[in-house]
């Protein structure tokens, strides 16, 4: 029985570094001169605490090997600029870890069942009744002492 989603054995996701730590994902793909085919895209924010060391990255996955070499002969050196007008020559790699996040959207079973509820359909009675008068303390008091009397 075949598998379902037989992948290529190639090696598809790639990871983009040094781009410039104030680049936004927008920005990024504003600045990406290829039309590229991927499946998958994150985009990894600088960590300021890296000082000089911070930079921006981008996980891709691509859809085959060809869409790969595309990309890195588009990307693999190519100059982005931040808002201040500084260069960053961008470096594409294979990403360490080649596995790819799934995306699976669970049914919660319990979604719709809140309106038959039993305690919930007591609260919303209670809501809708009409709140008890409560009376004032001396008035309290001064009927104790009439029934007292």
């Amino acid at each position: 029985m075949p598998k379902k989603n037989v992948r290529d054995p190639a090696q598809t996701k790639v990871v983009i570094r040094r781009l410039p730590p104030l680049l936004t994902e927008e920005e990024f793909f504003e600045q990406l001169k290829c039309e590229v085919a991927y499946d998958y895209s994150y985009f990894e924010s600088s960590d300021s605490s890296l000082g000089l060391f911070a930079f921006c990255r981008v996980y891709m996955d691509m859809r085959n090997g060809e869409e790969v070499l595309k990309l890195r002969n588009a990307v693999d050196g190519c100059v982005f600029h931040d808002g201040k007008g500084h260069e960053y020559p961008a470096v594409v790699e294979f990403a360490p870890c080649q596995k790819v996040p799934k995306f699976r959207r669970r049914a919660d079973p319990k979604m719709g069942t809140l309106e038959k509820d039993a305690e919930y359909q007591a609260f919303l009675q209670t809501l809708q009744a009409e709140p008890e008068k409560l009376t004032s303390p001396d008035l309290t008091a001064e009927q104790e002492e009439a029934r007292q009397k």
